[in-house]
């Protein structure tokens, strides 16, 4: 079973040109599934001004393939404490080296007015190697 696992870790690292603090998130991620269905689960430990945060960001995400070239995809970040969470799901459309996402993201618990959810939109092409 384990050739049905994957984990990584790594960190995040956002620094805005002409602004003097720093911020990311030091995170571990595991997948568990194949080609056609997987799951992700993941926690993380944001920083910034000096300081890491004292509770971790969980996240957990899904995939599942549809057809040949469509999947259906999630990414939700589960924050303690936080009223406000996010959570998304859409379609991600595939070849053999590009991947194009598209989707909504919706913030439960933030006060929002309008059209509740913000599109998200994302392209992914695999250089590999054979």
């Amino acid at each position: 079973q384990l050739e049905k696992i994957d984990v990584s870790a790594g960190i995040l690292y956002l620094k805005i040109p002409e602004e003097t603090d720093a911020a990311g998130i030091f995170y571990g991620v595991g997948t568990y599934g194949n080609e056609n269905a997987s799951i992700t689960v993941g926690l993380g430990f944001a920083f910034g001004a000096g300081e890491i945060a004292d509770k971790p960001v969980f996240t957990i995400g899904a995939e599942l393939r549809s057809s040949n070239t469509v999947a259906f995809i999630t990414e939700n970040w589960l924050i303690p404490g936080s009223e406000v969470q996010l959570i998304s799901g859409g379609l991600r459309f595939f070849g053999e080296n590009l991947a194009a996402d598209f989707g909504l993201i919706g913030f439960p618990g933030a006060d929002l007015e309008g059209f509740p959810f913000v599109p998200w939109i994302g392209f992914t092409y695999n250089f590999g190697t054979e």
